[in-house]
């Protein structure tokens, strides 16, 4: 779970956690999934286990 500082509010859940690159390009770190009640930021899901999950249940699934 990443932690962030992004000013967010209830129903923001399931949105991108985008970042700045160096070299200006924006990308996603994360998938936003708690909003931090009477507060700034939240946590979100990071990309990099997202993709370790899809990678993982495409190795299992039989190909049709």
């Amino acid at each position: 779970m990443l932690r962030h500082s992004c000013a967010a509010t209830v129903g923001f859940s399931g949105g991108p956690l985008l970042v700045r690159s160096t070299h200006g390009t924006c990308m996603v770190a994360g998938v936003r999934s708690l909003a931090i009640p009477n507060g700034i930021g939240g946590g979100a899901v990071p990309s990099l286990t997202i993709t370790r999950g899809l990678e993982a249940m495409m190795a299992e699934t039989p190909a049709l």
